[in-house]
């Protein structure tokens, strides 16, 4: 599955995924502007692109939501993530590459260890904002923590704020995302180390980190999804 700016190509999918990401797209993204078929890949274009959501603050959460639901729609239909890499030959309208294998047991609603949805994401936004969607209420606690104890204390929290859909996003005074010096650079290290091991606390573990930062974005800066339980176990 190739991640673009302003389409998603899937290539080497069963017929019978096709209509589910569709729905993906349309229920997160809004209407599909073209869909084709392109040497064996499917290409489904949607109106405006990410880079347009990504930059602008009331649409930055929808780029973060269509990641996690496209997880979900992936794990429930037996498929589970193994990896996410820069794409070969990659030019600025591409993101990454996600690859996919079909799990060893079928998911069934309500017999599974792990269901598709008992995941939630956290995005770095915009140099200062941390965002998290489709998260238990405990989590946002623990990421909070986390922030008080690894980047400068309460002070440091300008506001928390919680958008139509739900998704909270707490915006820093500075900008850790866009800061390089020595300090910063070690105290972000520490400050994702922390938000890590306090989520592990509530049984969810990191299950993929996707690159949706856009082109006028700070590079490198991904969309973490995770997934209660232990992800190696349930595939």
């Amino acid at each position: 599955m190739l991640y673009l700016i302003n389409r998603v190509q899937v290539t080497g999918f069963p017929q019978d995924l096709i209509n589910p990401i569709r729905q993906c797209i349309t229920s997160t993204l809004g209407p599909i502007q073209t869909e084709l078929d392109d040497f064996g890949a499917h290409d489904f274009r949607f109106q405006g692109g990410l880079q347009t959501m990504l930059n602008q603050t009331k649409e930055r959460a929808k780029s973060r939501k269509f990641t996690l639901e496209l997880f979900k729609c992936m794990l429930k239909h037996g498929w589970s993530f193994i990896q996410a890499t820069p794409t070969m030959g990659r030019n600025t309208l591409q993101l990454d590459t996600m690859f996919f294998e079909k799990s060893t047991k079928a998911f069934v609603q309500g017999k599974n260890d792990v269901e598709p949805d008992k995941l939630f994401a956290i995005g770095f936004d915009n140099r200062n904002c941390i965002r998290i969607i489709d998260a238990p209420e405990a989590i946002t606690t623990l990421v909070r923590d986390a922030i008080l104890k690894r980047w400068k204390g309460e002070s440091e929290i300008l506001h928390a704020s919680v958008d139509v859909d739900g998704s909270v996003e707490f915006q820093l005074k500075s900008a850790p995302f866009g800061d390089f010096s020595v300090e910063n650079a070690v105290n972000f290290q520490l400050l994702l180390g922390q938000i890590l091991a306090n989520i592990k606390t509530a049984n969810y573990k990191l299950y993929a980190a996707v690159d949706s930062s856009g082109v006028n974005s700070n590079p490198d800066l991904p969309t973490w999804v995770f997934r209660k339980g232990d992800p190696s176990a349930s595939t």
